[in-house]
């Protein structure tokens, strides 16, 4: 079974190939960063009543970014922060949340075993569980199907785990912290154009409450360096560890010179409607 779950996160981890935005629009409207986010990508996502952070597992930038959005955002308003982890340890990240205990994590067969994880129970991660405990406004959600269940609803469940989350804290901004296919707000992934991604079901199945007017999904891009991943071996079986890429020299990467920016795009591209661009990652490896 555990081979299974990995197989499936896979898809999630490895980059993709990009939907084309002309280089020409990123040329005019790449807002370049500097010493902190742009007010531009603030003004994009402040209305909004669901915010997807699309990223790939295991590396030290991303989730440092989805700080970055967070901890703007919740300046002013109450925020429920999802991630993706099992749902059955959602006690357990209660308790951190309250005492600032590591041990309790370490207690986890989740943040333990890095096969499970693959990359979503990073140090990094964990670092972004201790910034967020600090902020009075935030609070922690985890939304994946525990360890055993079966996969292949796996989006859907998700994405019911999201909006159960979402009736609870009625009123509140969730913002979902995801691999970068599960953010998708529309159908569809590289190996099968109608694969029903986390996103697009949340709004499927919200019955009205979430639509594309009122949610928001940034897809976190970068061109180059590396990521602690577990990917399937050619001779079988799993292998983890960290993994180098890149300059993949995408659009992105070479309409403007910049080493970080945000993007509005001119419509969804790749299931996302804003792109923030950073140039290079580095592994952040297992808790």
């Amino acid at each position: 079974m555990r081979t299974i779950i990995l197989s499936l996160l896979i898809i999630v981890l490895i980059p993709v190939a990009q939907a084309a935005t002309p280089p020409e629009y990123i040329k005019n409207h790449a807002v370049n960063i500097l010493d902190e986010l742009p007010p531009q990508l603030f003004t994009a996502i402040d209305n909004k009543r669901l915010i997807f952070l699309g990223e790939v597992h295991g590396t030290n930038e991303l989730p440092d970014l989805g700080l970055q959005v967070i901890a703007k955002l919740a300046e002013k308003k109450t925020l429920s922060v999802g991630l993706e982890f099992p749902i059955d340890i959602q006690p357990q990240i209660d308790q951190f949340m309250e005492t600032g205990d590591l041990n309790i994590l370490k207690q986890t067969e989740f943040f333990m075993d890095a096969e499970y994880h693959s990359g979503r129970g990073s140090v990094a991660m964990v670092n972004l569980l201790v910034s967020l405990r600090e902020m009075p406004r935030v609070s922690v959600f985890c939304f994946d199907i525990p360890f055993g269940s079966n996969l292949n609803n796996r989006d859907t469940e998700m994405a019911r785990n999201i909006l159960t989350t979402a009736a609870q804290q009625a009123g509140q901004s969730l913002l979902v912290f995801t691999g970068n296919i599960h953010s998708r707000l529309t159908p569809g992934a590289p190996w099968n154009s109608s694969f029903k991604t986390m996103g697009s079901e949340v709004l499927r199945l919200s019955e009205g409450q979430f639509t594309l007017n009122n949610s928001s999904s940034i897809y976190l891009r970068y061109d180059q360096g590396s990521a602690w991943q577990c990917i399937q071996a050619d001779a079988g079986g799993i292998v983890c560890g960290e993994r180098s890429f890149g300059p993949g020299n995408s659009v992105y990467a070479t309409a403007v010179p910049y080493d970080s920016y945000f993007l509005e795009e001119p419509g969804l591209t790749d299931g996302h409607q804003s792109t923030l661009f950073i140039r290079a990652v580095s592994a952040s490896s297992p808790f």
